[in-house]
């Protein structure tokens, strides 16, 4: 969640491939979209969870 959080105040022109995916492969994460193909961030290597709960206590953290 920190991750799209990050994208969407960085760069919200990259959200649209990130969205396009429930679920990211962690340990590609990198704020260099030109890495991520290579290192396999649209590879995840578990399944998917749900992740609402979090993103709401985040989004109440920061005040959205």
């Amino acid at each position: 969640m920190i991750f799209r959080l990050a994208r969407e105040d960085t760069q919200p022109e990259r959200l649209t491939k990130i969205n396009s995916t429930s679920w990211l492969n962690g340990w590609a994460i990198s704020l260099d979209a030109s890495k991520w193909d290579a290192d396999g961030l649209f590879e995840p290597k578990s399944e998917p969870r749900n992740l609402d709960r979090i993103q709401n206590q985040i989004w109440e953290a920061i005040g959205r």
